[in-house]
């Protein structure tokens, strides 16, 4: 691991000199490898130096770099493991610090709910091996007082208690036998449990080995034992637990079926023999949840719960809230039929156990809810984390509220998701943009008439909370603005405005630093393109040349292709505007040549040339029928160069015989209209695919009306009766 630290803060500063701002996560990762690396000189100095500047950047008022529990957790335990008064003695200061936080600051810690036991954990045992148990004990009774006033939740443990006495009794410091009495009353009065290591301990303290003065120490029913187990029994029950633990991780950590059967037998086995014989080795819950977990990995949750129907089975095997939490996660990554009722039956049968459930079990239990297709199961989802809001121990975080949002979206309860994101809202700032993007993306396919109001007043709240730096994790980026957008686009031709609302946040994402896209602009361009405002025309245009300039000055993404061309020149063409034949076709000219460059995005299909046709046709330009004459000569040319999707179909052609209908010479217009009737009829007859005759017979209906402006030439009646055999065909 030697240099990963000095790597690890490398590439941190080649992040600087990129422009991408080195955050919260980035310093805590940087910290980590110098930990990790602790060995190499001034390793861990640097770590501290760097952890020192994160505090600087957050105390010079940059709210992101505030370190967090993680951060703190892992410098004090490289700092408890130098075995130095000194490093040990900052480790408690920076514990202090943690608490002195968490007390302040619940939000800045909500994720891990209370302060590690592990930090204290690593404190007092650097303090015990520096022969200080005055110290660890003081920390010791610090924890239980801040439990006590409920200040914070971290909760000592009998080996914590146990650790100390040893301490005490390796020291040979005066009065320390009345000291440790202190510390069993302390222990006695908040409830802490003694075993057999906690009397073992005391025989060091007491060098008398007086029973009688250790049983005055310890609570009545930690000495009402009929046999002590000796030291050495005692050792030997520890080392064999030890021992078939090791073997049951290294026959389940090979990954093999086979051998994960043979862990589970030999685990049945030693439960059968200790039933049987007292046999010394005792199972215990930590046993059980390795084979479990071996279940779980190999997706078979049914297997994982018959071993917990066994352990139900035992009341001296009864599993722990690790177990269920294992089998529940079994059936919630295996997704097999069935799986959330199975979750639910557990989640009942650990009520009537009157286990406790934790943070992470219910996150699991709402997440298995939340993704149910069963739409009652997202208001039990609901319903469970109201309950955990009511929990004294720990309260539902970030991740809950969103799982619980993402099921009521799926239910269609879209109302009670936005309810629900309100509330998560009041309850914490630490919000990231998932919970916000999922409501907004359920609006986007929804029928509520007033979907586009309510989303974008979601992307108000977004835009709100990170202009007031309280975003945390929520980072507005393109793709929520062009949702919002897209929904407004969607309704551009129902809402009176929409179009407008569309083209407002495409000017606002630029407002708050964020750089529209292609799908931004092909959204807004949609709407202008479905809408009916006059200005229509000159506003896609406008925002098509906005599009090549911005491509142009190196802003890749936003490159127009042939879908935003055809869109702006379907707007042109649904224009009475007179010049909007011209400019279409000067835009469909520019597409050929950036075709023709090897721009293969930009290659033309027939509904560019077929929409500009019909533009000249219904345009009154003396050069239309010339125009539409050239479009239809370009189009066959492509065809022939193998181009199948260039052909010209009916609507082409009708568009094609309307202007000719318009023209002056009328006896050469009919004989041209023949003339492509007769293709038509060629095309359709040599072709393959069957159109769809009632559109073929509408468009024919128009070209017959639109062909009977001279009643005497000559090929008027034949081409008449041409039209009519096409509609028979």
């Amino acid at each position: 691991m030697s240099g990963y630290g000095r790597i690890a803060e490398s590439y941190m500063c080649a992040m600087a000199e990129l422009d991408l701002r080195p955050d919260v996560v980035t310093y805590s990762s940087v910290i980590n490898a110098y930990v990790k690396d602790s060995e190499s000189k001034g390793s861990l100095q640097r770590a501290e130096t760097l952890f020192a500047t994160m505090e600087s950047l957050y105390h010079q008022g940059d709210t992101k770099m505030r370190p967090t529990v993680v951060t703190y957790t892992t410098l004090i335990h490289a700092l408890a493991r130098c075995n130095s008064t000194e490093a040990v003695a900052k480790a408690e200061k920076l514990l202090d610090v943690v608490e002195r936080t968490a007390g302040e600051d619940q939000d800045q810690f909500r994720v891990q709910s209370a302060i590690p036991n592990a930090i204290y954990n690593a404190v007092i045992g650097a303090w015990c091996r520096e022969n200080e148990p005055d110290r660890a004990g003081e920390l010791l009774v610090r924890m239980l007082e801040n439990l006590h006033s409920k200040k914070l939740n971290a909760e000592p443990s009998t080996i914590m208690f146990n650790t100390v006495i040893g301490a005490y009794g390796r020291s040979k410091k005066a009065g320390v036998a009345v000291k440790v009495k202190g510390l069993l009353s302390k222990m006695q009065k908040h409830g802490m449990k003694f075993n057999d290591e906690t009397s073992r301990r005391l025989q060091l303290v007491f060098k008398e080995k007086d029973v009688g003065c250790i049983d005055a120490c310890l609570p009545r029913e930690a000495t009402q034992h009929q046999e002590r187990p000796t030291k050495r029994e005692h050792k030997i029950r520890v080392d064999a637990e030890y021992t078939f633990k090791t073997e049951l991780e290294s026959l389940v950590s090979s990954g093999e079926l086979s051998s994960l059967q043979k862990a589970e037998e030999a685990l049945l086995e030693s439960i059968e023999k200790y039933e049987s014989d007292g046999n010394l080795l005792k199972p215990n819950q930590v046993h059980v949840a390795i084979v479990l977990d071996g279940w779980a990995k190999h997706l078979h949750p049914e297997k994982a719960e018959s071993l917990l129907e066994l352990m139900e089975d035992k009341p001296w095997l009864q599993p722990d809230i690790v177990c269920y939490s294992i089998i529940i996660k079994a059936w919630v990554q295996s997704r097999s039929s069935g799986y959330v009722q199975r979750v639910e039956n557990i989640m009942d049968r650990l009520e009537s156990k009157r286990v406790k459930p934790d943070l992470i079990l219910y996150s699991s239990v709402i997440d298995a809810f939340a993704k149910s297709d069963d739409k009652r199961y997202a208001r039990k989802a609901e319903d469970l984390l109201m309950k955990m809001e009511t929990n004294e121990d720990f309260k539902p975080n970030v991740v809950v509220y969103t799982s619980v949002i993402s099921g009521l979206v799926k239910s269609g309860s879209i109302k009670r998701a936005e309810t629900m994101l309100k509330k998560l809202q009041n309850v914490t700032s630490d919000l990231d943009a998932i919970p916000f993007i999922t409501v907004i993306d359920a609006l986007a396919t929804s029928d509520y008439p007033d979907s586009p109001q309510r989303a974008e007043a979601l992307l108000y709240r977004m835009e709100n909370i990170w202009k007031a730096g309280n975003g945390g994790k929520l980072n507005l980026d393109s793709v929520t603005y062009n949702t919002v957008i897209g929904i407004w686009a969607s309704r551009s031709n129902r809402i009176q405005g929409a179009v407008y609302r569309a083209d407002d946040i495409l000017r606002r994402m630029e407002i708050n630093g964020i750089k529209p896209d292609y799908m931004t602009f092909n959204s807004v361009i949609d709407a202008w393109a479905k809408s009916k405002e006059e200005n229509a025309p000159e506003r896609v245009t406008e925002l098509l040349e906005e599009m090549e300039t911005r491509f142009a000055n190196g802003e890749k993404d936003t490159k127009p292709d042939a879908v935003i061309y055809a869109s702006v020149i379907d707007t042109l063409v649904a224009s009475k505007a007179d010049r909007s034949p011209f400019t279409a076709e000067k835009l469909l000219r520019r597409m050929e040549e950036k075709y023709k460059a090897g721009d293969e995005t930009m290659q033309p299909d027939a509904r560019c040339y077929t929409s500009l046709i019909d533009i000249w046709a219904n345009s009154n330009s003396r050069v239309a029928a010339d125009r539409i004459e050239d479009l239809l000569k370009r189009m066959d040319a492509l065809y022939q160069m193998g181009d199948d999707s260039m052909s010209p179909d009916i609507i082409t052609y009708a568009a094609v015989v309307r202007s000719l209908s318009r023209c002056a010479d009328k006896s050469s217009a009919a004989k041209r209209a023949y003339e492509l009737i007769c293709q038509l009829e060629r095309i359709y007859h040599n072709s393959e695919e069957n159109p769809d005759l009632d559109r073929c017979n509408l468009i024919l209906d128009v070209m017959f009306k639109s062909l009977t402006f001279q009643k005497d030439i000559d090929d008027a009646e034949s081409l008449r009766e041409a039209i009519i055999q096409l509609k028979i065909t």
